[in-house]
């Protein structure tokens, strides 16, 4: 299990004032943390640690990516150009002191950058602050699912030598996702689901596929796409015999079972999902 690594899907919201998307800490010049309406001092006078931080410290250390990117970019991942560069929203004002906050996650050809800046009064050009550096990483990262409407946008980990998916969702107006209840305000449960499932695809190098078929998408997850294969079942997570069937079965020996094993095969390794 040591070498598999951890799977994360961190969801945020950068409107969120009980706890900060730039962290909760001492520092005078960070937006103060207000927990069930009490300032919030999480880090014994340390450096605040910003959701950037959190989700670069998880890829580096759990699961071992670097800076060293992809050759090719995942099917389906649209690559940081779809993202672009600014304010993926604001806060809602700070009841104590009528202070906005703005975050802004900025991309660049070999750094992606988490700052803030703040604003006070009613209008918006109104006493507006430089914008202050939170955290900056130099791993390769890439947008893998936006949605302008609800506005949530994901961004995943996309170094050639990190050994499970780590990914990011930020939010430009969901709160503390506590409006009315956390049940209630979550919108993506969809989507952690097919996160795990592709996950659990991908620890035996299945390739996860999401095909239109009607008004739905069917999602699959395809073990065939080596050319040899040794997983099968929904998640291919089963060891296969040479014949195509489960270890967990005894091997054909016989010249009429053995021959269709490809096809037989790639039938058990691409059980589709339907969602």
């Amino acid at each position: 299990l040591e070498n598999l690594g951890v799977g994360m899907m961190l969801h945020h919201s950068l409107d969120d004032w009980e706890v900060r998307p730039s962290g909760c800490c001492a520092d005078e010049k960070l937006p103060v943390c207000h927990l069930n309406g009490m300032e919030v001092d999480d880090s014994g006078g340390g450096r605040c640690i910003s959701v950037l931080d959190v989700f670069d410290t998880w890829a580096r250390n759990v699961n071992r990516c670097d800076d060293t990117p992809l050759l090719a970019l995942p099917e389906g991942v649209t690559g940081n150009g779809a993202f672009g560069s600014g304010g993926m929203g604001e806060s809602t004002p700070n009841p104590e002191d009528d202070t906005d906050v703005v975050y802004l996650l900025s991309f660049f050809d070999d750094e992606t950058i988490f700052s803030f800046r703040t604003k006070k009064g009613s209008n918006i050009g109104q006493d507006e602050n430089p914008l202050e550096k939170l955290f900056s990483t130099k791993m390769p990262i890439s947008v893998t699912y936006i949605n302008r409407e609800k506005k949530v946008t994901c961004i995943t980990a996309m170094s050639s030598s990190c050994v499970a998916n780590t990914t990011m969702c930020l939010y430009s107006n969901e709160g503390h996702f506590d409006e009315p209840n956390f049940g209630t305000s979550f919108f993506m449960d969809a989507e952690v689901f097919d996160f795990f499932a592709r996950d659990l695809c991908e620890l035996n190098d299945g390739i996860w596929r999401t095909t239109p078929e009607g008004a739905k998408k069917t999602k699959s997850c395809d073990c065939s796409v080596t050319g040899s294969l040794h997983y099968g079942g929904v998640y291919c997570l089963d060891a296969l015999n040479v014949d195509g069937t489960f270890v967990s079965a005894p091997p054909s020996t016989s010249s009429e079972d053995s021959s269709p094993e490809l096809s037989n095969a790639t039938e058990l390794a691409a059980a589709q999902i339907k969602s």
